[in-house]
């Protein structure tokens, strides 16, 4: 295990920040020596398809892949597996999105081997109906998705749907799946655009789960679409996490080609070791076989 735990007054524990987990996105945790420090609280604000979601599915269905088949960590993440660690749990949080759906996503996009890891080893909590619960959308097309989601029930982890119409049980959803784990909740934007809480509260929320974060030795990603927010309002936001992961297309200047690119605003102990190496920005694509993948770390000359 990499650093340790710090004793601080009154016999209280704090997990090192130089503690990390391994996202399961190999080419990314190589570059960050290792993945994400442990109780980081990190905000991926995503351009359109830019890759925050898949950067999520890939992470989720390996890392879930890998803590229920040990003998898999070589095969997929091959001789570097040696010097990570691993969440005991991993989680998605979905917001608005019926398992069906997402699954769906993923079965036309990657590999079937990786889509199969998310389908049965991903804990997947839905949240869909309360998010729709009390809105316009007609009762039988929420009806429509429950009868497709029985062809899941057998198949995978905790496949449970949550009803929650004050908005606040997926705090302890959260606090429960986090300790020890790996989170993603796709999405903040659906949080935000909901209204069954203000913002403020949900910032108040945010900042309260950055603070106790280290104690239940978690990382938390939660998913923010670019736009949603007006400018002043995305800063609060932002503000209120560790670190914040920014996916964007970029335009070449001598073609009409788009390349998607991973930077980051901010990153406690993550920034030091980029600045060090002077990398500013990674270039990556969505690989059918392999999931979301970083193929190049652009450094200052």
């Amino acid at each position: 295990m990499i650093g340790g735990e710090v004793k601080g007054k009154r016999g209280s524990s704090r997990v090192d920040f130089t503690e990390r987990y391994s996202t399961g996105v190999v080419s990314f945790d190589s570059v960050l020596k290792g993945g994400v420090p442990v109780g980081s609280l990190v905000l991926m604000l995503t351009d359109e398809g830019a890759g925050a979601s898949e950067f999520a599915f890939t992470s989720a269905a390996k890392l879930s892949l890998v803590r229920d088949r040990p003998d898999m960590k070589q095969f997929a993440f091959g001789d570097f597996y040696s010097h990570m660690q691993f969440p005991k749990q991993v989680t998605y949080v979905s917001i608005s999105r019926a398992r069906t759906d997402v699954q769906l996503e993923i079965d036309a996009s990657f590999d079937p081997g990786l889509a199969s890891a998310f389908k049965r080893h991903v804990r997947f909590m839905d949240f869909s109906p309360s998010f729709f619960q009390g809105s316009g959308v007609p009762a039988h097309w929420l009806q429509m998705a429950d009868d497709l989601e029985e062809e899941y029930e057998d198949e995978g982890d905790d496949d449970a749907r949550y009803y929650d119409p004050s908005g606040t049980l997926i705090i302890d959803v959260v606090e429960e799946a986090a300790k020890d784990g790996i989170v993603y909740v796709d999405s903040l934007t659906d949080m935000v655009i909901n209204n069954r809480m203000d913002d403020q509260e949900m910032m108040m929320i945010l900042k309260g789960m950055r603070r106790v974060l280290h104690q239940w030795r978690g990382v938390i990603f939660f998913i923010l679409h670019k736009g949603v927010l007006p400018p002043m309002e995305e800063i609060r936001f932002k503000d209120c996490f560790d670190a914040v992961m920014n996916f964007e297309w970029i335009v070449s200047p001598k073609s009409s080609k788009r390349q998607r690119y991973l930077y980051f605003e901010k990153f406690a102990g993550v920034l030091p070791i980029l600045n060090r190496e002077s990398i500013v920005r990674f270039s990556t694509e969505i690989s059918y076989a392999s999931g979301f993948v970083v193929v190049n770390a652009e450094r200052i000359m």
